[in-house]
């Protein structure tokens, strides 16, 4: 009969099995008495060799090697020294070895200790959802076991080996303009030395703002603060939101006037001011000083839907929309000034919109002593722009808006007028009368967004946005202008 060794030990197998061997009871044909490592450092994907006594090598489908709880892959098996593979899902960066059998558990003499990755190089600076090239050494060769941060959020890596990583940098708030770089391989956390600057034209530097952060009403700014009146299903939730740029903090406090879905609010810089299309009192002053809402005098035209509403200088101008409830739904043409230090008002000269369709909520930009107002539009076509001079009391038709929008929201910034509707942003060229398309924000499209200038940086955020979810959750972003293109 000719001599099978695999048979012979298969049968030892069983006869181990049914003298009923446990594993307090080593079998000495079987069990490797002790072993050790070379090298005992390495990188993920090396090959290691334990030196081992007692090995049966036809037992290759018997023995099982962990690096801790990570199993590794056995690629050669001789009498005395078995060869395995560093694990890629390796958790720890020191390992005790670990060899099993049917009957016994063995460790290493030493530990196995991971070679920490490198950080060499990175680019200096970089966009968000632009790829980003981490160049290091002793990277786990496939990438998708590394894991980098930015400021602490994951980043998705796209590619990479032993030596270099392509990473997309995160859209996420930088309210600094920088980024801290961190590479996760293992247990191991490798900072970079140096920040990455972020060259977003519109930079995120907020995140999380309160939920349901829609511009219906308006905003206005005092100081280094931001006020947004939120209305809310239950009037008895109304809220006003305050938004502190130098910490980038949020604070919430009742409202303590009514809140209608088309009041419209303003600021001039030392008071806030909120028009409420019903009601006794209509018109309403608010003091940051003591917190507090007064009832001013009554505005003097009749109660309309979506009205015009800006500051210029310590003045307060309101007039023309329109009357959602009639069936025609006319315009208004009235329009009116306000004097917060004699609590009084004086109409101005009358905007006729002929034949326009209704306006929904126009925006205004104010340039020094005029305003522009656009959008509104009722249907498409409806391009209407016109300039308010204050100086002179007149109005004055300019040319067309290039595209039909309402709900949007106008800005003034170095001496320009811009309009958003969220992510697109015009800018109106006071000289020759015309709108160029600028710098996107972010990659959400929104709508109901808020615009405000803080100490001559403009902020844009909130709204709805579509889709609702992408790119974090731009209904809570706030972009700050940090690099406008056309400076």
């Amino acid at each position: 009969m000719q001599f099978n060794r695999r048979s012979t030990i298969i049968c030892i197998v069983a006869l181990w099995m049914a003298w009923g061997c446990t594993p307090e009871e080593p079998a000495d044909l079987l069990s490797p008495e002790a072993f050790s490592i070379y090298p005992e450092t390495g990188t993920i994907g090396d090959t290691i060799r334990m030196r081992v006594t007692k090995l049966v090598p036809e037992q290759v489908d018997f023995y099982r090697v962990l690096f801790g709880e990570t199993d590794s892959r056995i690629v050669d098996i001789k009498p005395n020294e078995i060869s395995i593979i560093v694990p890629e899902p390796l958790k720890t960066g020191t390992s005790t070895i670990q060899i099993i059998g049917y009957n016994f558990r063995y460790s290493s003499l030493k530990p196995f200790v991971l070679t920490p990755p490198e950080i060499l190089s990175y680019d200096r600076c970089t966009l968000t959802e632009d790829t980003l090239t981490i160049v290091g050494k002793n990277f786990n060769p496939n990438w998708s076991w590394m894991e980098v941060t930015f400021n602490g959020e994951p980043a998705k890596v796209i590619g990479g080996n032993r030596s270099s990583l392509q990473v997309i940098t995160p859209v996420i708030a930088y309210p600094d303009a920088k980024a801290q770089i961190k590479l996760h391989m293992a247990d191991y956390r490798i900072q970079g030395k140096e920040d990455v600057c972020i060259e977003d034209s519109w930079l995120m530097v907020s995140n999380d703002a309160p939920d349901f952060f829609v511009n219906f009403q308006g905003s206005f700014v005092i100081g280094s603060k931001a006020y947004f009146p939120i209305r809310k299903d239950d009037p008895l939730e109304n809220e006003l939101l305050v938004y502190e740029t130098k910490n980038r903090s949020w604070t919430s406090k009742p409202m303590e006037v009514p809140l209608h879905p088309i009041s419209t609010v303003i600021g001039n810089s030392r008071n806030g001011y909120i028009y409420n299309p019903s009601g006794n009192d209509n018109f309403f002053e608010y003091d940051p000083v003591t917190d507090t809402w007064e009832a001013k005098n009554n505005f003097p035209g009749i109660n309309r839907d979506y009205p015009v509403m800006f500051a210029i200088g310590k003045y307060i101008f309101l007039g023309l929309g329109n009357d959602q409830n009639a069936p025609w739904e006319p315009n208004y043409a009235d329009f009116y000034r306000y004097d917060p230090d004699q609590d009084k008002w004086e109409r101005m000269a009358d905007l006729d919109f002929g034949s326009y369709p209704p306006k929904l909520k126009m925006s205004c930009t104010v340039i020094g002593e005029k305003a522009i107002i656009s959008g509104g539009a009722y249907s498409d076509g409806n391009f209407g722009v016109w300039m308010y001079h204050s100086d002179k009391n007149l109005w004055e038709r300019k040319n067309d808006f290039p595209h039909a929008m309402n709900f949007s929201e106008g800005f003034s910034f170095n001496g320009d007028g811009f309009v958003t509707q969220g992510r697109q942003v015009w800018k109106y060229n006071l000289q020759n009368d015309s709108w160029d398309s600028v710098d996107a924000v972010g990659f959400a499209y929104r709508y109901r967004t808020f615009a405000f200038v803080v100490e001559g940086k403009p902020y844009i955020g909130g709204g709805d946005a579509v889709p609702p979810n992408a790119w974090g959750n731009p209904t809570r972003n706030v972009y700050r202008y940090d690099r406008p293109s056309f400076q």
